[in-house]
């Protein structure tokens, strides 16, 4: 039976600091009485107990920002069953880190402007022009901030689910700092690359700091504008909630 023979040989083992200021190091094992044919083997070697699993962040403190990545397997003395485990350590990304359905996610964010429609000046103040005795509610078309955040995690639940209860729905509870109505959960989408057993899944929400819901108002049908004295009319203009919502802290990515 194969059993894990050394642990940590230092001989074998490396450390290197990238541009970026990343380090990635490697740690070594020697794993005896392997039995199997060649190439079963270099896989049977892997498989020892003792061998840290993908994703187990790295045991000494000064290094615990790395975690198990990548797996190379060599003969040390194939004929009497020994082999060569190489570990390498590399800072957690949504890839490698472990599956936790809890787990913070890795995120990205980018900002973009976007045209609109509003009928709204910078201050959500209604544009209300005024002609003798005519007034309109003037729209233009104005280049938005728009911003995304994306969120990755590797989890172990399928990601059906929550793409049916969050996707299309905005925030119903303060979220990432901004209020109720300010994010629309606008993807949900996973991957799995061990049959189903973990899911690498991306989040992606689009922010919008008018809100998502417009304010129509009663257009006349003869001048094809708003009579002027829409805005005195409570029935006559009105906030349109246009999406469900869902409470995105559920979800604790962040």
């Amino acid at each position: 039976m194969a059993t894990l023979e050394a642990s940590d040989v230092l001989e074998s083992a490396s450390l290197k600091l990238n541009p970026q200021g990343d380090y990635e190091t490697t740690r070594t094992f020697i794993v005896s009485s392997v039995t199997g044919s060649a190439h079963e083997r270099l896989y049977n070697a892997l498989q020892v107990s003792g061998i840290p699993a993908k994703g187990t962040v790295h045991p000494y403190a000064s290094l615990n920002t790395l975690y198990a990545d990548e797996y190379t397997v060599t003969p040390e003395d194939s004929s009497n069953g020994i082999f060569k485990v190489v570990v390498t350590y590399k800072p957690q990304t949504g890839d490698n880190a472990p599956p936790s359905d809890n787990n913070l996610g890795q995120i990205s964010l980018g900002t973009s402007v976007q045209s609109q429609t509003t009928n709204k000046d910078v201050n959500g103040v209604d544009m209300v022009l005024t002609y003798k005795t005519q007034t309109q509610i003037a729209e233009v078309e104005v280049q938005m901030p728009m911003t995304v955040a994306k969120f990755t995690r590797r989890e172990y639940s399928h990601p059906l689910q929550k793409s049916f209860d969050f996707v299309g729905k905005t925030n119903s509870q303060a979220w990432q700092g901004y209020g109720r109505g300010y994010w629309l959960c606008t993807g949900i989408n996973g991957e799995t690359s061990d049959g189903g057993s973990t899911y690498s899944v991306t989040y992606e929400f689009q922010a919008n700091r008018a809100g998502w819901n417009p304010t129509v108002y009663y257009i006349d049908p003869e001048t094809n504008a708003p009579p002027e004295d829409v805005l005195s009319n409570p029935t006559a203009f009105k906030i349109v909630t246009q999406y469900l919502e869902a409470n995105f802290n559920t979800l604790k990515l962040v």
